[in-house]
């Protein structure tokens, strides 16, 4: 049978509760002596596998003591395996714990990740504790950072205020290395004076001890291990800098810049297949970045036509906007050799053809492309163009093709003056002629309109439509 009171008496067999005060956990229940009280906490079986040498339970038998902000409503009991009754508070069985020798120990806290000291209001209080002078170490090491930053002190590891701040969290991570609280310090002050071997080891040793990775953490994590990884370029070590990009992208999967590096160092160990996934997410993460965009073409040109094909564009895309034109066309040449179902090489070549002046070449060129792709529009106008250029000359066909352009938007003006050059670069382009008599008659100009067709149908005798807008200009003229 339990009796309870509120004040200590004495009494032949008594249990006692307590409340005691730390300054990380706040208030816990203790005995009648000081020592913790803990309860186990298991999702699967709490109670399954206790270790009777370690963890004693409160019994449940005589008188009830208690003082404090224990809660009475809380407090009931449960038999034990051994038939005694034990005591529950807010559900939860009570032990004490062996190696707790007096009042304020607390080396039962975290046994196992299972074994928590309860709080006044019934729960389990899953915090894990600092060893012994670890605390006091690392309150040292913060009141050195925090007058760091308060005087405005270099951030280097050799000032003295920052270098007092690295002593005692080292110190504390001494006496605790497996504590997330003084390894994320420890991180933040390596970040802060720019040591960035020590930050970025400390922050993968916080990841792994379970620290939870906020967004100034990822940020000082994520520029701690890029620094390295470009250290490690620049020292012309690519396979180490493609290592740590590839950490940074596992300890911050939203870093665009890690994705575009590790694609950029495989790119350039010829590993187009192995970059694309790295430059796919880099452009999902950075959606208007230009550069990414560049690069994710490049790699799926290489896996499409060949790295040797792939670089001989891109160096003649590069040689033609540095104005290089004849050597822009050899390196196209030289992507057509390395895959003939370049389209682009193609592409490229017949523009750069058209404006060195060599239609048959350029002509030749948009064939190819046609003949890849028969859907292409620009490549028929080109080769349209190429084919008029040769037949009547360069001056008269773009001349002409521009007085049509200028014809489709509507300026009949100025288009009608681009087909009079044509006509002027070759008295014998008919079809010059005849769009100079469409534009006049189209402007109610029909007698300029028919001695323009009229020269058309001189040149082309053969072409009714020629005849008809003749005649009828003339007809219109005469009225």
């Amino acid at each position: 049978m339990l009796v309870c009171t509120s004040t200590l008496v004495a009494a032949q067999q008594e249990v006692t509760l307590r409340v005691a005060q730390h300054v990380a956990l706040g208030p816990y229940l203790t005995d009648g002596e000081g020592r913790a009280l803990y309860t186990v906490v298991d999702a699967v079986n709490p109670l399954a596998g206790i270790d009777a040498r370690l963890w004693t339970p409160l019994p449940a038998e005589g008188t009830l003591m208690i003082a404090g902000e224990v809660d009475f409503s809380l407090l009931a009991s449960r038999r034990g395996d051994d038939g005694r009754l034990q005591l529950t508070y807010g559900g939860w069985p009570l032990y004490t714990f062996v190696d707790d020798v007096g009042e304020g120990d607390l080396q039962g806290q975290g046994f196992q990740d299972a074994w928590f000291v309860v709080s006044t209001k019934g729960v389990p209080l899953e915090i894990r504790l600092l060893a012994p002078g670890a605390f006091e170490a690392l309150e040292l090491a913060r009141q050195a950072a925090a007058r760091a930053r308060v005087e405005g002190a270099a951030p280097n590891p050799d000032n003295p205020l920052w270098a007092e701040a690295i002593r005692e969290g080292e110190q504390a991570r001494k006496l605790d290395p497996d504590e997330p609280e003084v390894v994320r310090f420890l991180a933040d002050t390596y970040s802060t004076v720019r040591w960035y071997i020590r930050a970025w080891n400390a922050w993968q040793d916080y990841v792994e001890l379970g620290g939870v990775l906020d967004a100034p953490a990822r940020e000082a994590g994520t520029r701690a291990g890029t620094q390295l990884a470009y250290a490690q370029y620049d020292f012309d070590r690519p396979e180490a800098a493609l290592e740590l990009y590839l950490d940074v992208i596992d300890f911050n999967p939203t870093d665009a810049q890690a994705y575009r590096w590790a694609g950029r160092i495989l790119l350039e160990q010829a590993r187009p297949e192995e970059s694309l996934p790295y430059w796919q997410e880099a452009a999902r993460l950075a959606p208007s970045d230009a550069g990414v965009a560049y690069f994710l073409r490049l790699a799926e040109d290489e896996i499409k036509y060949g790295i040797h094909g792939t670089e001989s564009f891109y160096d003649g895309i590069r040689l033609y906007e540095a104005g290089r034109l004849e050597a822009a066309l050899m390196h196209f040449r030289q992507a057509i050799v390395a895959n003939p179902d370049f389209k682009q090489a193609f592409v490229w070549a017949g523009r750069v053809s058209l404006e060195l002046k060599d239609p048959a070449s350029a002509r030749g060129y948009w064939r190819e492309v046609l003949a890849i792709d028969p859907e292409d529009t620009r490549a028929a106008f080109f080769l349209e163009l190429a084919t008029d250029q040769l037949r009547w000359g360069i001056e008269a066909a773009n001349a002409f093709r521009e007085g049509v352009r200028l014809y489709e938007e509507g300026d009949l003006v100025a288009a009608k003056l681009r087909f009079v050059l044509a006509t002027q670069a070759n008295p014998e382009y008919s079809e010059a002629w005849a769009w100079t008599g469409r534009t006049e008659f189209e402007q109610e100009a029909y007698r300029l309109a028919s001695q323009a067709y009229g020269v058309a149908q001189e040149l082309e005798p053969e072409n009714e439509t020629y005849q008809y807008f003749y005649q009828e200009a003339l007809r219109r003229a005469e009225q």
